[in-house]
């Protein structure tokens, strides 16, 4: 038996015998060319075979998945009808080369342009960029796959890493569970495993490759990211228990219900909205409305910000969508894992600590005070709510405020509708901002906490870097006790506190904070169902006692041990 640990995707247990995915290379080889007509006609016949095969698959790719998947088949058929692209590889035929190889000349010319640059947006276009070649080169040669992952289905899936096109593959042909050895969380296989709610791990090294051999039975545990090879026979029923036990954790009468503990505690579960298209799967899974709806996808790929009258629609379309409550619109973040093309900063080696959240929209005042025009405009006749990310001083929230009244005063000069009733907060996502609460709470503001943000900056890493993933422990004894200051603090003056972030939707998580004393969840879509359904499985008590005694532990993996033992006793982690 051997055990390897990545970065898990989604909740849930897949067992089953591996089946390896290695594509065999493509090899142009060195032919003289035919005639001029004869290759631009085989040049123009592999690019409608390619572009019929992404007709196809959209067609055959559930539409509950169309959101996310639409957006990757989008990219590869604009590149397919690139004039630049394109033309260069007509250019290359009408010089007298093959069109294998000026179709590869062309595309290795543009990703030696993408390959020097770090942007997080233009690494995903290279992505897309060699996907499409190769799909283009299959298609000359006559090896275009349209059912690669036919043989996984009941099987894990293992590969060195999967690109767009095969992202794309995976929601038409699922296998039981995912193992790549390669892959960051925001990758397009990661975005597309999180939806099709595959338990997958991702980052398990090339080590792993190297030992897996097709038909071995393997364990993936989708929330922790942990992988069993050839597991002993105790260890399997163990997994096949769990197995079992989580798959009863989905009774639709419990989704619909509020979140309510086993003791009769209401606690509020609403959702983290990244886009507006996410909203419809958060209703359905029992988001009871939702608790931040983010901004940044209407910022993404702009080279400039959208215009108000713009994000007065968008946001508008969003509320139209929720027939009651007061929804929270938090402005420009800027994280890493999407940065923007503007502002264009010279040098960006550690983007966490850069220009990001309000120290950015401070220093484009102009966007900022369009955003919150917009933001209240959109809002006429609701009761809404202004998040500021990353207000780490009193100076800072006192300044984003007043660019809020400065906006209000705007458009009731110009007599245009706007929200009467706005309720202002803040994202907090450092320790500075936890520590220096006090003087914070002294402003007639709400409260969010983002875990995961918080997590990285405290323990030094990023999430998303492979190399020091593994750093990233939530349930440190050090988060915990940054949680419970927060908690105190709001508490002491009447406020409550919202905590959100992908990880705060794990059981352990689930358990400690509410035990804690936060107020609510705002959580990723996919994490609400199951979060409401354990909730129901807790009492306020226990969950105390069990926070009380993680806060005295000297490690997370001590941490993370309590809670597994804590659920075990449920039988559920």
């Amino acid at each position: 038996m051997a055990v390897f640990q990545g970065i898990g995707l989604a909740r849930g247990i897949a067992i089953g015998p591996a089946f390896l995915y290695r594509p065999a290379p493509l090899e142009v080889g060195r032919r003289r060319a035919g005639r001029t007509v004869e290759e631009l006609t085989r040049f123009e016949g592999a690019l409608q075979r390619v572009q019929a095969h992404l007709r196809a698959l959209r067609a055959a790719i559930p539409s509950a998945l169309r959101p996310e998947t639409d957006r990757l088949l989008e990219a590869q058929v604009l590149l397919l009808a690139d004039p630049a692209l394109v033309d260069r590889a007509r250019g290359a035929i009408l010089e007298g080369r093959p069109a294998e190889q000026a179709w590869q000349e062309a595309v290795e010319a543009y990703l030696s342009i993408f390959a020097s640059i770090q942007a997080e947006d233009l690494r995903a276009r290279a992505a897309d960029l060699s996907d499409v070649g190769r799909s283009v080169l299959a298609a000359l040669l006559g090896r275009l796959e349209t059912a690669p992952f036919g043989m996984a289905r009941g099987a894990v899936l293992v590969a060195e890493m999967l690109g767009p096109n095969e992202a794309l593959q995976l929601a038409v042909q699922p296998p039981r569970g995912l193992c790549l050895a390669g892959g960051t969380p925001t990758a397009p296989v990661a975005v597309v495993a999180r939806r099709l709610e595959l338990p997958a791990a991702i980052g398990l090294g090339e080590d792993f490759l190297r030992q897996v051999r097709s038909g071995q039975t393997l364990v993936v545990d989708g929330s922790t990211g942990l992988v069993e090879v050839e597991p002993e026979p105790e260890v399997l029923a163990y997994y096949r228990e769990r197995q079992r036990l989580l798959q009863e954790v989905r009774p639709a009468r419990e989704v619909g219900a509020p979140a309510v503990t086993a003791d009769g505690w209401r606690v509020d579960v609403r959702v983290d909205l990244e886009r507006p298209d996410e909203l419809l799967p958060a209703l359905a899974g029992g988001a009871e409305g939702i608790g931040l709806a983010r901004t940044d996808f209407l910022f993404l790929g702009k080279e400039t910000p959208p215009p108000e009258e713009e994000q007065v629609a968008a946001y508008r379309r969003l509320l139209e969508q929720v027939p009651a409550g007061r929804v929270f619109f938090c402005t420009l973040s800027a994280g890493p894992e999407a940065p923007l093309p503007f502002p264009a900063e010279p040098e960006l080696r550690n983007p966490l600590l850069g220009l990001r959240g309000v120290r950015l929209s401070l220093a484009y005042l102009s966007a900022f005070r369009e955003q919150l025009r917009a933001i209240l405009r959109a809002g006429a006749g609701r009761s809404i709510g202004v998040v500021f990310p990353m207000a780490e001083t009193l100076a800072e929230l006192r300044a984003a405020l007043e660019w809020l009244e400065r906006a209000r005063l705007d458009l009731q000069n110009a007599g245009l509708p706007q929200a009467q009733d706005v309720a202002p907060a803040v994202l907090l996502q450092t320790p500075l901002s936890v520590l220096g609460l006090e003087a914070l709470a002294g402003e007639e503001v709400g409260f969010f906490l983002d875990l995961d943000r918080l997590t990285e900056y405290l323990t030094a890493c990023d999430r998303h870097n492979l190399r020091v993933a593994h750093l990233f422990r939530p349930l440190h004894p050090a988060v915990l006790r940054l949680v419970q200051e927060a908690v105190e603090a709001l508490h002491r003056r009447g406020r409550r506190l919202d905590v959100c972030g992908e990880s705060a939707g794990s059981p352990g998580a689930v358990a400690l904070l509410l035990g804690l004393g936060v107020d609510g969840f705002c959580l990723p879509a996919g994490h609400i169902a199951g979060v409401k359904v354990l909730l129901g499985r807790l009492s306020i008590p226990e969950v105390q006692a069990l926070a009380r005694e993680a806060l005295f532990r000297s490690s997370a993996a001590e941490v993370e041990s309590l809670v597994e033992n804590f659920w075990e006793s449920r039988r559920v982690r």
